[in-house]
């Protein structure tokens, strides 16, 4: 998970390999200028636990965000990709 603070200084939280039979549903949204791509999962307990308790209600409440900034296509393609896979492999 990419997070970008008011600094445009890159915190990540990485939460290990997701299943895509794992996730719930996908959504999109927007933190600090910055789009995201959220993966709410089944069962978030299972890859959480690791962080503060903080941490963890934001990612219950809001998923898994993940962005574009550090890869290699934009936001679109990132969107596009990650609806696709879930598409095809959800259960």
């Amino acid at each position: 998970m990419s997070l970008e603070n008011n600094l445009n200084t890159d915190r990540q939280i990485k939460v290990g390999t997701v299943k895509w039979t794992a996730i719930q549903s996908v959504s999109t949204g927007m933190a600090h200028g910055v789009h995201f791509v959220f993966l709410k999962l089944h069962n978030p307990e299972n890859y959480i636990q690791q962080f503060a308790p903080q941490v963890q209600q934001h990612l219950l409440e809001n998923g898994i965000a993940i962005s574009a900034d550090q890869l290699s296509l934009d936001f679109n393609e990132l969107k596009n990709l990650i609806e696709s896979y879930y598409q095809r492999y959800q259960q």
